[in-house]
């Protein structure tokens, strides 16, 4: 099976499985926009932000240590367990401490970062789902190593039935408001918790085994920095608008990232198929393969920008459909966020040759932190003087950054020619017909999708051409899924 082949198939199955746990919130938009209004939509947005950081925190990059050492101990079943269980275990002391640490002293440590949102009982509830979360997302990264997507997939959809029924339960029958979405994540977070433990108690030992600690946190380490770094880069901004414009911006500026989320699962989800296919690749040193790396990238990179084309050009339609109109603002703010999601998949392709090589990962921090910096002074400068389109704008130049400098330190390492050049046309490109697009305004319906739709026609022609597909290249891939 070739390397498209394999992504192909892997890729499908994680998109549709990322959807169903992160479009869970898409499809509760409409839910929440009508039942919490802006301001209850904020304080779920901000205790998201500081779940993402205390994820970080908790699980200290452990679990990219247990995927990266698989490749190195999968034919020493004994010791991959010791060291995966060596992991795990110290995952697991890791949150309980640091989770009921937050507990007694969280009112005020977290203080400035929560703004005007109460403690009890929402940033309670956050702290809890965060003490319950990282068993979970570890078990999906040792499946995804192992190129298990059916079960990956499974685990995500029984996340999201229970997540989305109790969720809906308890917002629109027993009207329980902000409260209701938080205790209904904690109840998935402790059902998966358990659920966890139990798949995984025959691949791994518990208990520490100093060595193997020291090796993960030796690898692990350095990716903390880069860990905090990536998700301050994409949670500073609600952070920022809850403490600088207040709630409500946050809620509406929270729609338009839902909304362009879209493109984050797509990307996420092809890097989730793609980092142990070319993971394999450079241990086996195919050359043949990791010539043909340069176009599948192109190919990943196309997919990304139309994604987020089309999901910009309807970004009016889309909130409007969704959400009162109190939230119509957040459609302005889509085209920028997605293709910074966009312009996240080409991160991927580029760091992924660091997270390869052990002695690389120290390195990667450089990137993110530098990205995390740009963003704090971007935000800092753009969000006072132009509101949530400010926020927006600090994500598109922090991603920027970031994927160019990981670009420059990676080139010790990388053994691919990547087309840079050919990234920025399909990426720019993309962001330029969006933001043409924002233009029509007040134009009648039926008009109005008549010219977008045209729009998205030719910018899918122009991406195609970009990426260098072609008829022959396209009946190829669909005969590839047909095979599969």
């Amino acid at each position: 099976m070739t390397i498209i082949q394999r992504l192909a198939t892997s890729s499908l199955i994680y998109t549709l499985s990322n959807l169903l746990q992160k479009g869970m919130a898409f499809l509760l938009i409409p839910v929440y926009t009508h039942y919490l209004n802006a301001d209850g939509y904020g304080i779920l947005s901000v205790v998201a932000a500081l779940n993402g950081f205390l994820a970080v925190f908790f699980t200290l990059s452990l679990h990219g240590a247990m995927t990266r050492f698989y490749f190195d101990y999968r034919d020493q079943p004994e010791t991959l367990k010791s060291f995966w269980g060596t992991q795990l275990t110290f995952i697991l002391l890791v949150s309980t401490a640091g989770g009921g640490a937050l507990l007694i002293t969280g009112q005020w440590v977290l203080a400035p970062v929560i703004g005007d949102v109460p403690y009890m009982p929402y940033v309670v509830l956050g702290i809890f789902i965060s003490m319950f979360q990282p068993v979970f997302q570890t078990l999906l990264a040792l499946l995804q190593t192992r190129e298990q997507p059916l079960l990956y997939a499974v685990l995500n959809l029984a996340n999201f039935v229970i997540t989305i029924a109790l969720a809906i339960s308890l917002v629109v029958f027993w009207g329980w408001g902000a409260e209701g979405p938080l205790f209904a994540l904690l109840a998935a977070a402790a059902i998966t918790f358990v659920l966890s433990l139990w798949i995984l108690r025959h691949e791994v030992r518990f208990g520490i085994q100093k060595e193997h600690l020291r090796t993960g946190l030796r690898y692990s380490l350095p990716l903390v920095p880069h860990a905090l770094a990536g998700v301050l880069t994409a949670m500073l901004d609600r952070l920022l608008i809850n403490g600088l414009v207040g709630m409500s911006a946050a809620g509406v500026y929270a729609l338009a990232f839902q909304l362009a989320t879209v493109v984050a699962v797509i990307t996420d989800s092809v890097n989730r198929a793609y980092f142990p296919v070319v993971t394999q690749i450079l241990k086996d040193g195919d050359s043949a393969k990791v010539d043909e790396l340069p176009r599948v990238a192109l190919y990943m990179v196309g997919a990304y920008c139309a994604a987020a084309l089309g999901l910009s050009v309807f970004a009016p339609e889309i909130v409007a459909l969704v959400a009162p109109p109190a939230f119509g603002e957040a459609a302005s703010a889509v085209p920028l966020i997605a293709f910074a999601f966009a312009l996240n998949g080409v991160y991927y392709i580029y760091v992924n040759i660091l997270f390869y090589r052990a002695d690389g990962t120290r390195l990667i921090p450089l990137a993110t932190v530098v990205g995390g910096a740009v963003s704090i002074g971007a935000n800092l400068f753009l969000i006072p003087r132009f509101g949530i389109a400010g926020a927006s704008m600090a994500m598109v130049v922090a991603q920027l950054v970031s994927v160019v400098f990981v670009a420059l330190i990676a080139r010790k390492y990388e053994v691919v020619q990547w087309p840079a050049r050919r990234f920025a046309y399909l990426v720019g490109g993309g962001l330029l017909l969006a933001i043409a697009s924002q233009q029509i305004k007040d134009w009648s319906l039926p008009a109005a999708l008549l010219a977008k739709g045209a729009i998205v026609a030719a910018g899918m022609v122009a991406l195609f051409v970009l990426s260098g597909g072609s008829p022959r290249a396209v009946r190829d891939a669909i005969g590839a899924l047909r095979r599969t």
